[in-house]
């Protein structure tokens, strides 16, 4: 892309910080989930959706580094698609189609399609069903080719309406010349301003590129996110280098469709790995420093995951930690006054509490049956039943008020308006709203249940198992891992959880 390098200074920093703002605002209401594939590193897995605004066709965008993951019979497709199933259960049920795109060496090598009539069924979409995963291209057929077009489009540019030129083939000084007057003329079109500052790059002019650049980058031109975000990897004449914002553009100019940002978003965790592990030793060092340990913290355990926004390795259930911070937020917002509104504390509680409820009509026919089976259980052995549940009934009693003893703990060594109380406060939220873990629907688990040949062969033990879920000690890790191998994760929440699952029998 931009490929050059420059001495960071700090004049265009606040248009920068707009774009920034806005992207952020954006992806508020466009929500991109991402499937991870712990045996391949080298796959990135997206679907862009826009919760409230479901399309009919949901896109996913697969980026890997191996053609073979894209034929027939390929594991990866048969994950990816699996994945991509529950997701769309439980984010846009009403959702008809779903669209894979392949992308090796930023070339689309495979379109695949899959639709609910048909029970899912993945076939490769024929030329007339192929559209683009995640964007549909903003420049008008009809558009006007104008010098600027002819002299200056970048060659892989979704916008372009003419033929693309490489770097090396620009005239600089033609394309400064008929681009500007394309801009004069025509300051609305993104498109132009790109191609201006092409021309501008090429002739070394670079605070001018930039500004033309930044304007188009904040129109959400795709190229010109992507060159912005090269910039913003080591820093250029008015741009801090910042490699966080940096990979927030690559990933806008991915969902503008700008293919080549997919590659380098994919490996953009080579770049990154040095910023995240110092990242993570300065979180340690507040750790150490304030003493998050048993001794003062009923649950230091949990304080220092969600601190750590290490959310997979709270060791206690999804659903009492959600509950003791939406206590701890509480305390903060009546103690600090600030970090939470009053509105939200009551959203945040209200979700925990009603964390891994469902209200469907197949969720109600898996309660009754599960009321039966508990009824079973209790019949069986019905002093060591009532003597656990009283002891759990113990523990949600005390969890507020440990939760505020937490809380005097926590603020005895963070100050109200410190930025580590701030980090917190932003990790309790994201936990309990299931950032980045988005809760599925039992009809969506009974689904998944039901395609493992071990489970299906049993008699009733998809309704036991999925049943019994809601009276389990489940972690936010078993959970996730329901969603890419039910196998595995089921036979985790059984052995955490046997008096619950006793009945259901094992697979």
């Amino acid at each position: 892309m931009a490929g050059k390098s420059w001495v960071a200074k700090s004049r265009y920093s606040w248009l920068l910080c707009w774009i920034v703002v806005t992207f952020l605002i954006s992806i508020a209401h466009a929500k991109q989930l991402k499937m991870m594939l712990r045996d391949r590193q080298d796959i990135s897995v997206v679907m862009n959706i826009q919760p409230g605004l479901c399309p009919a066709s949901v896109p996913v965008t697969i980026v890997s580094s191996q053609e073979s993951d894209f034929r027939d019979e390929s594991k990866i497709l048969g994950k990816v698609m699996a994945w991509a199933q529950i997701t769309v259960s439980t984010t846009c049920p009403d959702a008809t189609t779903i669209r894979l795109a392949g992308i090796v060496n930023e070339q689309t090598v495979y379109q695949g399609i899959a639709q609910r009539a048909n029970d899912w069924a993945l076939t490769e979409a024929s030329p007339e069903e192929s559209i683009s995963p995640t964007h549909v291209t903003k420049s008008p057929a009809s558009a006007t080719v104008l010098p600027c077009d002819s002299m200056a489009a970048y060659p892989e540019d979704p916008e372009a309406v003419a033929t693309g030129i490489d770097d090396e083939q620009l005239d600089a000084q033609a394309v400064i010349t008929a681009c500007r007057e394309a801009v004069q003329l025509d300051d609305k079109t993104p498109r132009l301003r790109f191609q201006l500052a092409r021309g501008y790059l090429k002739a070394d002019r670079f605070e001018e590129a930039i500004e033309q650049i930044l304007i188009a980058a904040g129109e959400g031109h795709g190229g010109a996110l992507a060159y912005l975000a090269d910039l913003t990897i080591e820093g250029a004449p008015g741009i801090a280098p910042d490699l966080i914002v940096a990979r927030m553009l690559y990933q806008k100019a991915v969902e503008s469709g700008f293919t080549p940002a997919a590659a380098v978003l994919a490996q953009f965790e080579d770049k990154t790995d040095v910023y995240y592990q110092a990242e993570k030793e300065e979180k340690e060092y507040v750790v150490k420093q304030f003493g998050f340990s048993k001794g003062k913290y009923f649950y230091p355990e949990i304080i220092v995951a969600i601190f750590m926004e290490d959310f997979d390795s709270v060791p206690y259930s999804e659903r009492f930690a959600k509950l003791y911070l939406a206590n701890i937020a509480e305390n903060i917002s009546e103690i600090c006054e600030a970090h939470f509104e009053k509105a939200e504390i009551r959203d945040l509680k209200m979700t925990a509490s009603l964390h891994g409820e469902d209200f469907s009509k197949d969720a109600t026919t898996l309660l009754l049956t599960d009321m039966i089976i508990q009824l079973g259980t209790i019949m069986k052995n019905p002093t060591d039943t009532v003597l656990q549940s009283a002891k759990n009934e113990a523990d949600w009693n005390e969890m507020p008020e440990e939760a505020m003893k937490d809380t005097g703990a926590l603020l005895s060594g963070l100050q109200c308006d410190s930025e580590e109380l701030e980090v917190f406060s932003k990790n309790a939220r994201a936990f309990i709203t299931s950032d980045g873990a988005p809760e599925v629907k039992k009809e969506g688990l009974m689904r998944s249940c039901k395609k493992v040949e071990s489970a299906s062969q049993k008699d009733g033990f998809c309704m036991c198992f999925i049943g019994a879920l809601r009276r389990a000690s489940v972690l936010r890790g078993h959970r996730r891992l329901l969603e890419t191998d039910f196998l595995e994760g089921a036979r985790q929440i059984m052995r955490n959880n046997s008096d619950v699952f006793g009945l259901c029998g094992g697979i």
